[in-house]
């Protein structure tokens, strides 16, 4: 994310005229599609926040961090690693609820699809993906198929 928003910073350095159209020509000529809709899913957050007075809205641009990261088909050494297999095990059958993340959460899934919306995206998590929820976050769980996961909180990957 640094090098997009370092990359933005020098285009309105060399375009100071360009709009906001040129600017995402630029982007997606020159970044993966998942990144700078990432990149542009932070920025409303950041106005939206300096808006609504929620947080800080730099702190919140400038935040690298996804708020769901999702690594499909870990290595089994990073599962190793994370000694997955002794987590505990959560099972929830198909529904939707909303939820808010107190501390972050790391998760293998077993079995099950979901859609988790945020503010901003839509993260479709499914049987072998681990994922990562960020502290604070608020979400709705669109489960799909049943699910059943090994879960962990206060951990990062």
């Amino acid at each position: 994310m640094e090098e997009i928003i370092k990359a933005v910073d020098e285009f309105f350095e060399k375009h100071p005229e360009a709009d906001f159209e040129t600017l995402e020509l630029f982007l997606y000529d020159n970044f993966k599609k998942e990144d700078v809709e990432e990149y542009f899913g932070m920025l409303g957050e950041a106005i939206l926040s300096a808006e609504g007075g929620l947080r800080d809205p730099m702190g919140t641009l400038l935040d690298n961090e996804p708020e769901v990261k999702i690594i499909e088909n870990p290595s089994e050494d990073l599962l190793k690693k994370l000694d997955v297999e002794k987590w505990p095990i959560w099972e929830k059958e198909a529904s939707t609820f909303d939820w808010y993340y107190d501390d972050s959460e790391v998760c293998y899934i077993l079995e099950g699809e979901v859609v988790v919306h945020t503010k901003n995206h839509k993260y479709k998590i499914k049987k072998g993906d681990l994922v990562r929820f960020k502290k604070g976050l608020s979400c709705k769980w669109e489960i799909l198929k049943d699910i059943k996961k090994h879960y962990n909180f206060g951990i990062d990957i």
